[in-house]
């Protein structure tokens, strides 16, 4: 009876193993080092049970065959006894995140091993080691059968020393979870030795198993809850990040392109080019670096659209062109005529491919070509897109093609340490490839050069072919060379709201030769207050402000009825991922990122401002003398030897200048912004801190930290950022001890300015 009672717990407890080894081989969250370990326990303890369920079915069985298969059975089982406790002291590695060559998976092994070799050799020893054989065709424990047990209870103690050294990265459930798996198989071990006849160690081992398991799952819950926290985390720092960086890129490039379009100096003009190329390569990392997270956090969206394979085409062409021309390359663009023209995909997504795979051609071209051809394979009603991009560069060693798509990682680093570059465009390359379900093969010669070859399925809207595609790309030049010119709107009325003041004043250089009539507003409600007021042709309505965002202002403007069909574009540095549809969701119009382009500023007004309200565009050669700014007659006393001389004790006059776009003129206009801005950012700031509103006070400190360092005010601009970093962690004792030092200061150099004269303009 005894016997049978054995052999059905024993099923059950195979079961069980079974069960929980079925489960976790597919339960994708569980750590893979972490469950391949759990899964060997669960395959030597059924091991180990089978052995045993051997031993009750066989014995007292005279048979030739008896012998040899107890034999068989209890080396199993001693050796899978061994392989259970020292796979054990691997699975709290893995869990403990600690390595494999730890000095407790060493002492472990070596003590598993011993079991595992004695406990083969004991059929051959006629009962010296572990077990023998009897004439009773029964097991019999051998002389050495306790040094089996001692083997399992050094083990059980380093497994023990090893959780105890690290409890303190552990909560006291999984301590717990962790411990009873080394509670319950000792305890089951003596109980075997006690009562001989039941199968108390494989019962222990199996629920001990069952509760490491259910631990598995509890703890990968709370791992996954703290991964999203963290993705969140992380996803909010990009966006913080992209804001913090594209604001002062945004007044670089927005004074930039003024002094392009107001200067006639040829050196100043060479100045502000190269201003404006340096600010697109940081633009640039930014972007990659933004696309890398959003792509890891798999927040990155792929959005298919209708579009026009020739005008994909002829981007890339204009975009590339002028790099390839400047190193003297042959670029070569070959289009299947027989391609259809109209096609349904993520145009975008595609021309960030191809133009990362032409761009990385061309910076590792020193002579000869660069090639882009596009070709297709039909796919019943659709097609396989097929883009080859190829040079006579300097190729790719074969054992660097496997890691080429690696993030961060250039190869042959110290062969190409001149050339710029992340390490992170083909990465994003192939990751945007694989999300839409296309394929990437590289092809190269070391020396001789590469050929990159992507695979994506795109939808067929039209059979329509692509014929030459040069053709088009010349009718779309002449198209644009005849609506070239500067778009002149005396009639239209603009609202721009921003709380930064610093942006309102790009956007005013930037729309002054417009002729627009541009009305600003520095909060969400006195937008309002003025659409209330005033009818707008569109109303540029920024996201991040303060006490009313943008979004929450759109929400109010629309509760009031206040804008019939006026359009409203949001302006915002934020460019993670969903950006652009989280506005169109939201209501507005359309999006404008941060740093603003004026080329593009104009072609969204062209598109939202009513038709019968632009003039025809004035070729810029006719631009008459009244659009050369208005102070270029100004004069003033303030020579910059005289500002530095003034200043250059509290302000860093050389990165002033730089924010100044090296305009002295700019210089004076930003000490005056400054000061003037004082009355209402100082009151703003003490207001908040006294009702204790943190996060508003992080929005107003932000404008400070910004504004401070336009001046070339660092300690103020950094003393601004490390209350703001207070304010977004919630540090308020900081903030409450920082703010009346950041107010002194603040007052301190306004008043120096003021005393001093560059409080205001001079004429």
């Amino acid at each position: 009876m005894m016997r049978y009672a054995n052999l059905l717990i024993e099923t059950y407890s195979i079961l069980i193993c079974f069960c929980l080894g079925y489960y976790l081989y597919f339960h994708r969250n569980t750590m893979r080092r972490q469950k391949n370990w759990f899964i060997i326990m669960l395959t030597a303890n059924v091991a180990m049970t089978l052995a045993d369920m051997t031993d009750w079915i066989f014995s007292y069985r005279i048979t030739p065959h008896t012998v040899l298969i107890l034999n068989i059975g209890m080396v199993i089982y001693f050796m899978s006894s061994g392989m259970l406790i020292v796979s054990y002291s691997y699975y709290l590695l893995a869990y403990l995140n600690l390595p494999v060559k730890h000095i407790a998976g060493i002492l472990s092994s070596a003590f598993g091993v011993i079991q595992i070799i004695l406990g083969f050799c004991s059929p051959f020893t006629n009962g010296h080691l572990f077990f023998y054989i009897g004439e009773d065709f029964a097991y019999h424990r051998g002389d050495l059968f306790m040094l089996s047990q001692v083997t399992a209870v050094f083990v059980y103690i380093i497994q023990i020393i090893l959780l105890l050294h690290n409890r303190r990265n552990l909560r006291k459930k999984e301590v717990l979870f962790l411990t009873s798996y080394i509670i319950l198989p000792v305890l089951g071990e003596v109980l075997q030795v006690i009562f001989y006849e039941i199968a108390l160690l494989n019962v222990c081992t199996a629920l001990a198993l069952l509760l490491i398991f259910i631990n598995v799952q509890s703890s990968q819950e709370l791992r996954i809850e703290k991964s999203e926290a963290m993705a969140r985390a992380k996803t909010e720092f990009i966006a913080n990040v992209s804001h913090e960086i594209r604001t002062p890129i945004n007044a670089i490039l927005g004074m930039n392109e003024i002094i392009l379009r107001e200067s006639n100096e040829e050196n100043i003009i060479e100045y502000s080019e190269n201003i404006r190329s340096a600010s697109k390569k940081l633009l640039g990392i930014i972007n990659d670096i933004l696309d890398f997270s959003k792509i890891e956090s798999q927040k990155m969206e792929i959005i298919p659209m209708p579009y026009h394979l020739s005008s994909l085409v002829n981007d890339l062409h204009n975009l590339i062109a002028d790099r390839a021309e400047r190193k003297g390359l042959r670029l070569n663009f070959f289009v299947s005529p027989e391609m259809p023209e109209n096609l349904f995909g993520d145009e975008m997504r595609i021309n960030q491919i191809a133009l990362n795979l032409l761009t990385n051609a061309v910076k590792y071209t020193q002579n000869g070509f660069v090639e882009c051809s596009i070709g297709y394979v039909e796919q019943g009603e659709d097609i396989l897109m097929r883009l080859e991009v190829k040079d006579s560069g300097i190729g790719i060693q074969k054992n660097d093609i496997e890691r080429l798509f690696d993030s961060f990682q250039r190869v042959d680093e110290k062969r190409n340490r001149a050339i710029e570059g992340t390490g992170l465009g083909l990465s994003i390359v192939k990751q945007l490839v694989d999300l839409m379900g296309g394929e990437l093969s590289v092809y190269s010669t070391y020396g001789v050069g590469s050929s990159f070859v992507v695979q994506i399925p795109q939808k067929v809207l039209a059979k329509e072919p692509i014929g030459d595609y040069r053709k088009r790309i010349r009718k779309q030049e002449f198209e644009n060379e005849a609506n070239k010119g500067i778009l002149i709107a005396p009639e239209a009325r603009v609202l721009a709201v921003d709380d930064n003041g610093m942006n309102l004043k790009v956007l005013q250089g930037l729309m002054k030769r417009t002729r627009i009539q541009l009305d600003l507003a520095e909060s969400g409600q006195d937008a309002i207050d003025k659409i209330q007021q005033e009818n707008y042709d569109l109303i540029l309505l920024d996201h991040r402000m303060p006490h009313m965002d943008g979004v929450e202002t759109l929400k109010v403007m629309k509760e009031k009825d206040l804008l019939g069909s006026m359009p409203v574009i949001a302006l915002t540095a934020n460019a993670v991922s969903g950006a652009r549809e989280m506005y169109i969701q939201n209501g507005f119009q359309d999006y404008l990122s941060k740093p603003i382009s004026g080329d593009k500023l104009e072609e969204l007004l062209k598109q939202w401002l009513p038709a019968e309200k632009i003039l025809q565009n004035v070729p810029e050669e006719e631009e008459t003398a009244g659009d050369i700014r208005e102070d270029s007659g100004a004069s003033t006393e303030k020579s910059l030897a005289k500002i530095t001389r003034d200043l250059e004790s509290m302000l860093d006059i050389a990165l002033a200048m730089e924010y100044a776009g090296k305009d002295r003129e700019g210089l004076l206009m930003n000490f005056a912004f400054f000061c003037d801005n004082f009355d209402t950012l100082a009151n703003s700031l003490v207001e908040d801190f006294k009702h204790k509103d943190y996060e508003s006070y992080g929005t107003h400190v932000h404008s400070l930290k910004s504004n401070a360092l336009t001046i070339g005010a660092q300690d103020l601009s950094d003393k601004a950022k490390e209350l703001e970093f207070a304010c977004t962690e919630m540090r308020t004792d900081e903030v409450d001890k920082g703010h009346p030092v950041l107010i002194e200061k603040y007052q301190s150099l306004v008043d120096i300015l003021r005393d001093k004269g560059y409080g205001m303009l001079i004429d």
